[in-house]
C-alpha cells in the first residue's frame, strides 16, 4: 500500500515538478541518467522492457556477473531468480499486490527458469516467450477437492540470448566491478528501441571504456529481436579486447534437446532447442551474430550485411551435434536451415560478387576505412552456447557487434520442422542488417501511433507518461489467438504470466480503439478456449454452459488467490466482445465463434440463479474485489449478468430472423432451446440489483452494509502493505472495506445505468472505504470522478494512474508493469475526461479539461469509423478520419444535447461545454479601424501631405490630394499598386520600388511609404489615438462572459497604433497585423483571412465568431458569410444583403450581450438590417 505522502507526491508530479525523480519523462522518451541500485534497479528493468506480445525482454544490462569467469558457472547466472510475492520487502514496507500469492510450485518454477546476470538483489534478468510455459499437477489431500484446480500453468523465462560480456586487458567490464562514470538508459517511445550508454573506468589500468547498445523486439517480424553493441576506449594502445556472446540456459524446468554452434570468418550462429517437462512445449532460439572493428573516423553506422555471404559446402566451423539431452528433432548445423544428423555443415564465405564484409557499411566520409570483421570462436558449454571475439583496441578504434535473435515455438512450425524454420527465418532477418530491420519495425510503429497516440499539452511529463503506458500495453499484446495477455505483460515474473479478468475489462476496449487486430486476437483466445471453459462449468456441476477462469495461461483454470465463485468473468468477457463489435463493426467475430461464447456463458446464469418472490438472485458469488468473500447478489456480478443476458436475447432474436440456419447450429452446439431465450429475458428483467434507500447507495452485496465499519485512514497513511498481509482474511472480510470498488467499476463500464445522484453518492461512499494498494482503483476513481465533473479528484487520480509504474507508487513495479492500469490511463482520458460512451448505439462525448491541461487530442472508433477528437480550452473539433465503404457520415452527440453529423475529412467544431451561460458565439474579432477613433482620417492626412510634397518637388504644383483619390487608390489596395495608379492617372513616370531599407528621402516607392509612415506617427503622437466610444465597455462585458476578444488590421503599422492607444496593448487575447499576416501568406481585402486566423488562435470556429468592422466595403460577401454575425460601425454603411445577421451600430456603447445573443440566434439566412 502506497503511503499518503507517496500519493501526494504523485499528485503534484504532473505539474512538471519531477525534477528529482530517478526516471525522467519527455514527450517521446523515458530516460534514466544514473545507475540504479537495490529495488530501483528492478523497477528500471521493468520500465525499460521491450516486447512485441510474443517476445519480451526486461531492460537489464547486457553484461552478466558470469562474465568475470567465463570458464566456470557463476552463481549470478545459475542462482535462483527473485520471485515476487506478498512477503514484506526488507528495507521497504511496501509490498506486492494483495491476493497475488503464487503457489510454491510456481515460485520454484520461476526461480529456476533461465536467465542470469547481476546479483538477485539488484537485477532480475528476464526474457519471455508467450508460448513457453510449464504446468504441474496440484495435490489436494482434502475431500472437497472437486472443482478445485488440479493443475496450474505458469510462464517460464526462456534461455537468455541477450548476454554480452566485454573484457579489456583481462578485466571484466561491469557496473559491479570498477567505478561507473556515467550510465544512461533511454527508451524511444516512438519506436520502442532501447538505448544504453555506459562509461566504465578501470582503477587497475586507468582506462576508460564506453559501451553503447541499442536493441528492439521487432513489431514487423514477431519472432525476431535485434541487438547492436558498440565499444570504444580511452588511454589504451593495442590492448587485448574480448567480447563473449552467450545463450544462457538452465535445465531446472526444461530439457535441452539440441544445441548447435557454428562459426566461420564472417559470422557465428548458435541454435538451442528446449522442451518443457510436463507441458511438452518446445522453444527454438537461434542467434546469428557478427562483429567488426574499425577506426572511429570510419563512422561505421551498420554492420556487414548478411547478404554479402552465401552458403557453400565445406568444413563446418565449430558446428556440431546436439548438446544437453541430445537429439530429438536434431540439428547438425546451420546455413539456410538446420537439418538432422550427419548432414554437411554449410560454411558462409564472402560473396564472389565482391560485396565483402564492408558492403553494408555507410561511412560518414569518403576516406573512411573499411571495418575489419573479427573471426568468431563458438563452443558449447554446460550452461549453453558461447561465442567469443578477440582483437586489439586502441584510442580511436571502435568494436561493433550485431546479434539477431529468433524465438520460435510450437505454433510457428511442426516439431520436426521447428529448427529449420527458426534458422531460416533468423538468417533471413540477419541478412538485412540492423538498420533495415529497424526501418521495418519503425514503419509498423508509425502506423500504430498514427491512430493510437494521445497528444496532451502542455506538460511533457504527462505526455510522455501517457505514451509510455500506451506503448507498453501494445508491446505486451501478441496479436495471436494462441496466447493469453499476461496481466503484468512480458515485463516481469509477478503473477507468472497469467491472464486475469481485468484484461477483458480494460485492455480489450483500449485495443479495440487503438489496435483492433490485437483486440480481436484476445477475444479469439477466449473463443478458442471455450471448450476449456465448458470443462470448468462441468467441474462445478453445471449441466450446460461455460465458465471462464479467473486466472489462466492456456485457457484452463489456474488456482485463484482465494476460494470464490468468479462468475462475473463470463460477463466481463462478453462485455469486452460487445464493446469490440460496437467499436469496430466487426460482426464476423460473432459468426466465427463469438455468438457461441455469448450463449454458452449466458446459460451459467440460468443454472446458478434462483427465483424468490418474483426476483432473480445470484447467490454465493464473488465480485472483482478481493477483500470481500463469497456473498449473495454481488452488485457488479448481477448488473453485468443482466447486461449479458439482455445482449444474448437481442442476439438470439436477430439470428432467428436473419440467419435461422446459423441459429439452429448454435442452439445445437450450446445445447440451448428456445425456452432458454425466454428464460434469459425473464431473468434479466427481474435481476436483483441491491440498493439501500437509507444511504442512497448501491451496496457491494446484499450483506455488505451489515459489516463493521473500519477507519482506514491510519492504514492508508502507513506503508504496511495489503490488508491481507497484515490481518487474517476473515478480519478483512467482516469489515466494510474494498480493494477494487466494483460498484464504481460497474458505473465506469455502464454509466447509462446510473443516475447522476446515484453515481455521486456511490463515489463518495466507496472512495472513503477503498484501500490504496491496487493500481486499478486509480483508473476507476478517475473515470467516475470525471463523469461526475469532480475535476480536481478526477485529475488527481488520472495523474496517479499515469505514473503508477514510472514512480512505483504501489511499490511492486519491479515485478512487472501494471498493464491494466497502463491501458486504464487511456480510459481515464477517453471515457473519463472526454466523456466517451455509447448510449443506445449512438456515440457520445462530453469533454472537459483539467486545470493544468490546455488541450488534448486522441482517436476513437465507433462502428468501424475512426474519429479524431481535439479538445482545447474553448472548442472541441471532431473529424471523421476514416469510414467503412458505403458509410458517408456518422452521428454523434456532444455534451448530451448537440447532435453532430460528421462527414469524411470535414471537421466540425463546437463549443466546449461548461457550466456557465452559453452563447451562440465564442469570440469577437474587431477590425482596428472599428476600435480607434477616425484612424482613416489620420491615414488620409498623412498620404495627403506625403503626395503633395512629392509632386510639388517634381514640378507638379497643381496636384491636390482629394478624398476620392484616397478612397479609390489607397484605402483598400496595396500602397505600391495604388501609388503607381495615381502616377499613371496624372501622366507621371512611376517610381522604382527600391529596397525596404530605403530612407524617407529616397525617391522610391519604399521611400515614399516610409515618409508617409513618419507623418502618420507624427499626427498620431501629436493628436493622440483615442478609442471609439463604448469599445472598452463592450470588451469588458465580453470578458465577463468568457468571450475571447481579438483585433486585426492589414496595416504593418497596426501594432504601433494599438500600443499608442490607452490600454490598447493589453485588452486583446489575440492581435494580428499586416507584417505578420504577409509573412504567413494571408490576404486582406477582399478576403477575410486575418479574421479567420485570429479566431482560430482563440480556439474559435469561424462560424462562431462575430466580427466588428468600420464598413464592409471592399470585402467579399462570400467571405463575410462564413462568420456568425457582422457588427458594422461605419457612419455611412454600404447597402448589402448578407445571409448572416448584420447589425448597424452608431456606438459600440449601445451593444449589450443580450443584443449580440439575440441577433446571432435569429440568423437563419435572413438579413437583419437594424439601426440601434
Amino acid at each position: 500500500m502506497a503511503t499518503k505522502a507517496t500519493e501526494d507526491g504523485a499528485r503534484t508530479a504532473f505539474a512538471g515538478r519531477r525534477s528529482d525523480a530517478a526516471i525522467k519523462v519527455d514527450r517521446w522518451e523515458l530516460r534514466e541518467d544514473t545507475l540504479p541500485s537495490g529495488d530501483q534497479a528492478l523497477v528500471s528493468e521493468t520500465l525499460f522492457s521491450l516486447g512485441n506480445g510474443l517476445v519480451g525482454v526486461r531492460g537489464h544490462a547486457e553484461e552478466t556477473e558470469a562474465g568475470q569467469n567465463r570458464h566456470e558457472r557463476a552463481e549470478g547466472l545459475g542462482g535462483r531468480q527473485r520471485v515476487y510475492n506478498n512477503s514484506r520487502r526488507s528495507g521497504d514496507k511496501r509490498v506486492g499486490e494483495g491476493k497475488e500469492r503464487v503457489s510454491a510450485a510456481a515460485a520454484g518454477a520461476a526461480s529456476s527458469g533461465g536467465g542470469g546476470g547481476a546479483s538477485s538483489t539488484t537485477a532480475q534478468r528476464g526474457v519471455y516467450f508467450s508460448g513457453f510455459y510449464e504446468q504441474r499437477r496440484l495435490m489436494h489431500p482434502r475431500s472437497f477437492s472437486v472443482g478445485i484446480s488440479t493443475k496450474e500453468g505458469y510462464r517460464l523465462r526462456t534461455p537468455d540470448a541477450f548476454c554480452v560480456d566485454a573484457f579489456l586487458g583481462g578485466e571484466h567490464i561491469s557496473a559491479a566491478r570498477g567505478p561507473t562514470r556515467s550510465h544512461t538508459r533511454r527508451l524511444d517511445l516512438r519506436t520502442g528501441e532501447l538505448h544504453r550508454r555506459f562509461v566504465w573506468f578501470s582503477n587497475q589500468q586507468h582506462r576508460e571504456v564506453t559501451i553503447e547498445t541499442r536493441r528492439f523486439v521487432s513489431a514487423a517480424r514477431k519472432n525476431i529481436s535485434v541487438m547492436h553493441y558498440k565499444m570504444s576506449v580511452r588511454n589504451a594502445h593495442n590492448t587485448d579486447v574480448r567480447l563473449i556472446s552467450r545463450i544462457f540456459l538452465s535445465a531446472a524446468e526444461y530439457d535441452v534437446e539440441t544445441m548447435v554452434t557454428q562459426s566461420n570468418i564472417q559470422d557465428a550462429m548458435s541454435v538451442v532447442l528446449v522442451r518443457t517437462r510436463n507441458s511438452c512445449r518446445h522453444l527454438a532460439i537461434v542467434s546469428v551474430e557478427t562483429c567488426a572493428s574499425s577506426t572511429a573516423s570510419a563512422g561505421m553506422q551498420s554492420f556487414p550485411s548478411m547478404d554479402a555471404v552465401t552458403p557453400t559446402q565445406g568444413g563446418g566451423g565449430n558446428g556440431g551435434g546436439g548438446g544437453g539431452n541430445g537429439g530429438g528433432g536434431g540439428a547438425g548445423g546451420g546455413g539456410g536451415g538446420v537439418s538432422g544428423g550427419g548432414g554437411v555443415d554449410p560454411v558462409f564465405v564472402t560473396s564472389p560478387s565482391g560485396g565483402g564484409p564492408s558492403s553494408n557499411v555507410s561511412p560518414s566520409s569518403p576516406t573512411a576505412a573499411s571495418p575489419t570483421t573479427l573471426t568468431p570462436n563458438s563452443r558449447e558449454t554446460e550452461w549453453g552456447t558461447e561465442t567469443s571475439y578477440t582483437s586489439c583496441i586502441s584510442d580511436g578504434v571502435v568494436v561493433e557487434f550485431v546479434k539477431v535473435i529468433g524465438h520460435f515455438g510450437d505454433e510457428d512450425a511442426a516439431t520436426e520442422d521447428l529448427l529449420d524454420v527458426a534458422t531460416h527465418q533468423t538468417r533471413e532477418a540477419a541478412a538485412l542488417g540492423y538498420e533495415a530491420l529497424l526501418a521495418e519495425h519503425r514503419y509498423v510503429m508509425n502506423d500504430f501511433w498514427d491512430t493510437a497516440d494521445v497528444r496532451v499539452e502542455p506538460n511533457a511529463d504527462v505526455q510522455g507518461a501517457m505514451r509510455f503506458n500506451i506503448l507498453q500495453t501494445y508491446m505486451s499484446a501478441s496479436g495471436d489467438s494462441y496466447y493469453c495477455f499476461p496481466t503484468r505483460g512480458l515485463t516481469g515474473d509477478m503473477l507468472l504470466g497469467v491472464q486475469q479478468w481485468d484484461v477483458d475489462a480494460l485492455i480489450v476496449p483500449f485495443l479495440s480503439h487503438t489496435c483492433p487486430q490485437k483486440a480481436r486476437a484476445l477475444l479469439d483466445f477466449r473463443i478458442r478456449t471455450l471448450n476449456e471453459a465448458r470443462d470448468i462449468a462441468a467441474d462445478l456441476s453445471l449441466p450446460r454452459g461455460a465458465l471462464f477462469p479467473y486466472r489462466t495461461v492456456t485457457g484452463e483454470k489456474n488456482p485463484t488467490p482465494y476460494c470464490g465463485a468468479f462468475l462475473f468473468v463470463n460477463a466481463v468477457v462478453v462485455h469486452a466482445l460487445r464493446e469490440y463489435v460496437a467499436v469496430t463493426n466487426d460482426t464476423s467475430i460473432l459468426v466465427q465463434g463469438g455468438a457461441d461464447l455469448v450463449f454458452a456463458t449466458a446459460l451459467v446464469w440460468l443454472h446458478w440463479g434462483t427465483w424468490e418472490k418474483g426476483q432473480f438472485h445470484l447467490r454465493s458469488v464473488s465480485g472483482p474485489d478481493t477483500y470481500n468473500d463469497v456473498a449473495d447478489n454481488n452488485f457488479f456480478t448481477n448488473l453485468m449478468a443482466q447486461m449479458h443476458l439482455q445482449w444474448a436475447v437481442q442476439l438470439a432474436v436477430a439470428l432467428r430472423q436473419d440467419n435461422p440456419d446459423m441459429w439452429r447450429d448454435i442452439m445445437h452446439r450450446t445445447q440451448m432451446a428456445e425456452s432458454d431465450v425466454v428464460a434469459m429475458d425473464h431473468a434479466a428483467s427481474k435481476m436483483v440489483l441491491p440498493f439501500d434507500g437509507s444511504h442512497r447507495i448501491h451496496p457491494m452485496d446484499q450483506s455488505f452494509l451489515r459489516k463493521k465499519h473500519w477507519n482506514l485512514t491510519p492504514l492508508k497513511e502507513s506503508a504496511e502493505g495489503p490488508l491481507t498481509s497484515l490481518y487474517h482474511p476473515t478480519v478483512v472480510y467482516r469489515h466494510q472495506v474494498c480493494r477494487i470498488p466494483d460498484v464504481l467499476l460497474a458505473i465506469m463500464l455502464a454509466p447509462d445505468k446510473f443516475s447522476l445522484d446515484e453515481a455521486k453518492t456511490d463515489f463518495t461512499f466507496y472512495e472513503a472505504i477503498t484501500a490504496s494498494d491496487s493500481a486499478l482503483r486509480l483508473t476507476i476513481f478517475s473515470v467516475v470522478a470525471a463523469q461526475l465533473r469532480l475535476s480536481d479528484q478526477s485529475m488527481r487520480y488520472f495523474y496517479d494512474s499515469l505514473f503508477v509504474d514510472i514512480d512505483n507508487l504501489i511499490g511492486n513495479s519491479g515485478g512487472g508493469l501494471h498493464c491494466t492500469a497502463a491501458a486504464g490511463s487511456w480510459s481515464s482520458m477517453a471515457t473519463g475526461i472526454c466523456g466517451l460512451r455509447v448510449v443506445q448505439g449512438v456515440l457520445h462525448f462530453n469533454p472537459a479539461l483539467g486545470e493544468e491541461m490546455e488541450e488534448f487530442e486522441f482517436h476513437a472508433r465507433h462502428r468501424g469509423c475512426l474519429v479524431r477528437v481535439l479538445v482545447t480550452q474553448r472548442l472541441v473539433t471532431y473529424t471523421l478520419v476514416r469510414a467503412p465503404d458505403g458509410v458517408t457520415g456518422l452521428m454523434l452527440v456532444h455534451a448530451g444535447a448537440n447532435r453532430i453529423t460528421l462527414r469524411p475529412n470535414h471537421p466540425e467544431t463546437v463549443r466546449l461545454f461548461s457550466e456557465v451561460r452559453v452563447f451562440d458565439f465564442d469570440c469577437v474579432v474587431f477590425e482596428l479601424d472599428s476600435v480607434v477613433e477616425d484612424i482613416e482620417g489620420v491615414h488620409y492626412q498623412a498620404w495627403t501631405q506625403t503626395l503633395e510634397e512629392h509632386f510639388h518637388q517634381h514640378d507638379f504644383a497643381a496636384f491636390a490630394m482629394t478624398k476620392e483619390l484616397y478612397l479609390a487608390y489607397l484605402r483598400h489596395v496595396k500602397p505600391f499598386y495604388g501609388l503607381n495608379e495615381i502616377f499613371k492617372k496624372f501622366n507621371k513616370r512611376p517610381l522604382p520600388s527600391g529596397e525596404p531599407g530605403d530612407t524617407a528621402e529616397s525617391n522610391t516607392l519604399y521611400g515614399l511609404c516610409h515618409r508617409k509612415l513618419q507623418l502618420f506617427r507624427s499626427y498620431a503622437t501629436t493628436h493622440g489615438m483615442p478609442m471609439r466610444e463604448g469599445v472598452l465597455q463592450l470588451i469588458s462585458l465580453l470578458r465577463q462572459y468568457g468571450i475571447a476578444v481579438g483585433c486585426v488590421s492589414g496595416s504593418k503599422n497596426a501594432r504601433w497604433v494599438i500600443n499608442e492607444t490607452a490600454k490598447g496593448s493589453s485588452i486583446f487575447d489575440s492581435f494580428l497585423e499586416g507584417k505578420e499576416g504577409e509573412g504567413l501568406g494571408m490576404r486582406w481585402r477582399p478576403e477575410m483571412d486575418y479574421f479567420e486566423a485570429c479566431a482560430r488562435r482563440m480556439d474559435a470556429a469561424t462560424n462562431r465568431a462575430v466580427v466588428v468592422m468600420d464598413g464592409i466595403d471592399g470585402f467579399s460577401k462570400k467571405a463575410l458569410e462564413r462568420f456568425r454575425m457582422v457588427v458594422d460601425v461605419s457612419p455611412a454603411p454600404e447597402e448589402a444583403t448578407l445571409s448572416i445577421p448584420r447589425v448597424l451600430a452608431k456606438s459600440l456603447g449601445d451593444i449589450t450581450m443580450e443584443t449580440l445573443n439575440d441577433y446571432t440566434v435569429r440568423g437563419g439566412g435572413v438579413n437583419h438590417l437594424r439601426e440601434m
